[in-house]
């Protein structure tokens, strides 16, 4: 992180706090001393996003950000999103939450190939990380069914692409849109290594909800 603060122009001691508040706003301080290969997908995703706010005005740029963050560090990443257009900044992001800053008064867009069109509707809600049921599906198309064994995370169902989360004794399945089932896995992955994937598929007609 000290190197990409250096391009940014963040040098001495202003550099070493900058990089110790952008980790520990998304809950990672001890991030700094640990070092890149002995980190965890999640941890790493929390020190790319950390590099990305060490430049406190100006254009901020996310390339889907929020996955495999824990629910914490996704809302702190909203905030700091808030923060710079309210500072007068720009943020470009990449994400497959069609809600995703729904909520912000800002001007939004949504770039597909070479087309943008200015959003004006306000996006669906994410799917409630908690619920111990199947939650409503977003849209239609394919599905894949994730079968969990081990502790599934917190934040599953806030994965971009979950349709799903049915939480079970010790295992749990998530359903989610077969476009984002990568995304999804290394979102779960991330957990921790009490996450383990034991079966991938995709979702048969007429199966939805079952047990």
């Amino acid at each position: 992180m000290s190197h990409i603060g250096r391009v940014h122009g963040l040098t001495g001691e202003g550099l070493g706090s900058r990089i110790e508040t952008c980790l520990d706003r998304l809950g990672g301080r001890e991030l700094g001393r640990v070092p890149l290969r002995h980190m965890s997908k999640g941890m790493c995703q929390k020190v790319a996003v950390a590099q990305a706010l060490l430049p406190g005005k100006g254009l901020l740029v996310l390339d889907e950000a929020w996955t495999g963050l824990d629910v914490e560090a996704k809302a702190a990443l909203d905030d700091a999103v808030a923060e710079r257009l309210a500072g007068g900044g720009s943020v470009v992001y990449v994400d497959h939450e069609p809600g995703r800053l729904a909520h912000l008064d800002a001007e939004r867009w949504r770039l597909d190939g070479s087309r943008a069109t200015r959003i004006t509707e306000p996006g669906p809600p994410a799917p409630d990380a908690a619920g111990s049921g199947w939650e409503a599906d977003r849209s239609s198309g394919p599905v894949v069914v994730i079968e969990v064994a081990g502790r599934l995370p917190e934040g599953a169902g806030q994965l971009p692409g979950v349709l799903s989360v049915r939480r079970e004794e010790g295992a749990g399945v998530v359903r989610a849109h077969a476009a984002d089932a990568d995304a999804v896995l290394r979102g779960l992955l991330a957990g921790g290594d009490e996450v383990r994937i034991v079966r991938v598929d995709r979702e048969r007609a007429g199966s939805e909800g079952a047990s």
